[in-house]
């Protein structure tokens, strides 16, 4: 169901009631039903941006906390959409209800983090944490609390480690009958809060965006004026003052193009297109270096060789090869090995946590 249709369903609810209540109720209503409705769906199409709490990419040893109610109750249970089993009551639960508990997750390198998912402790118990602070940092003795203002709102920090301290429970007779705080969480990627919708673009890493500036984009040459290398993001097109694509200025072996992510970034693979409308131009082959050092990167290698990558076969279809592994990399470069025409290419890069993810 999409959100139109969402829409007009709530509103035909809502208005068959309206001989129940006045129309200010009903319209509250109408508004209260569409979030919700809308919220659920698109955090189900969501889960292209979770750094790992649910498929388990962050692993168990990352995920500590103040304290646990038993065996079966730990830290690394709070993994979202979790689920009573025969090991597990499905989520974390602290030993004691009282502010200042917390549960951390240590992402292992530094991330940048958008937000945050929760949900309280499934079936039956009546368990949930009600309100909550975050703190976050790169060492566990500096961490400090997120706080509101304009410059924080946005939440485009740099995470190693991040702490939610629980805050209450959802009931006080609840807190004084179950001694347990219910908690599971999901840490969502950032660069996503801007577009909730069911593609792998929130698993692009910046190209197509622009949040890789043009100066991070560097080769070994480009043809002339507007044939740069920063004009090779996917899905670019052809205007006034851009070709549309990078084009190198020599059709040999040896060329390249390069991106710096300005940190070290865990990469899935790579989309290519070719040069687009009308000139039949793109990249049959290529391979990939990374490093965190530009001048001591790695070429990827199956059985002592280079691994060699299929290309494109026209301009515009998107062709997307995942890495055999994640890779941990600041520079990552593109070497053509066979072209159709001239060496013509797009590009984009897919965020290490989209590993599993079925592409375009």
């Amino acid at each position: 169901m999409n959100l139109k249709t969402l829409f007009f369903v709530t509103v035909m609810c809502a208005f068959a009631r309206a001989n129940e209540s006045g129309i200010e109720d009903v319209l509250a209503t109408l508004t209260q039903e569409v979030i919700n409705k809308s919220l659920q769906s698109l955090i189900a199409k969501f889960e292209l941006c979770y750094m790992g709490m649910k498929s388990g990419l962050i692993p168990n040893s990352a995920v500590t906390a103040s304290t646990f109610w038993g065996s079966a109750h730990e830290s690394y249970r709070a993994r979202l959409d979790n689920k009573i089993s025969e090991g597990s009551r499905g989520q974390w639960s602290s030993k004691k209800n009282e502010v200042g508990q917390w549960i951390d997750v240590d992402f292992g390198t530094v991330k940048d983090v958008a937000g945050v998912i929760t949900q309280g402790r499934p079936q039956r118990y009546g368990q949930w944490v009600r309100k909550y602070k975050v703190s976050c940092g790169t060492d566990r003795k500096t961490l400090q609390f997120v706080k509101e203002g304009a410059s924080d709102k946005k939440m485009h920090l740099e995470f190693l480690i991040l702490v939610i301290v629980t805050c209450a429970c959802t009931r006080a007779e609840e807190c004084a009958v179950d001694d347990a705080v219910g908690r599971k969480c999901q840490i969502m990627n950032d660069q996503s809060s801007q577009s909730l919708i069911e593609t792998f673009e929130l698993c692009f890493m910046g190209m197509k965006s622009g949040l890789i500036p043009d100066s991070a984009v560097t080769g070994s040459t480009f043809w002339g004026p507007h044939h740069e290398t920063y004009r090779a993001r996917l899905d670019n097109r052809i205007s006034e003052a851009s070709t549309g694509s990078w084009s190198a200025k020599n059709n040999k072996v040896g060329e390249w193009i390069q991106v710096d992510f300005g940190t070290v970034r865990d990469v899935a693979g790579v989309i290519t297109q070719g040069r687009p409308q009308g000139y039949s131009q793109w990249v049959r082959q290529y391979k990939v270096a990374c490093g965190i050092y530009k001048n001591s990167l790695q070429t990827i290698q199956v059985g002592g060789s280079d691994k060699i990558y299929t290309g494109n076969s026209d301009t515009d279809t998107k062709v997307y090869n995942r890495f055999s592994s994640v890779l941990s990399c600041r520079y990552i470069r593109i070497y053509p090995q066979s072209w159709n025409n001239h060496m013509s290419m797009r590009l984009e890069f897919v965020r290490g946590n989209c590993f599993d993810k079925h592409p375009l």
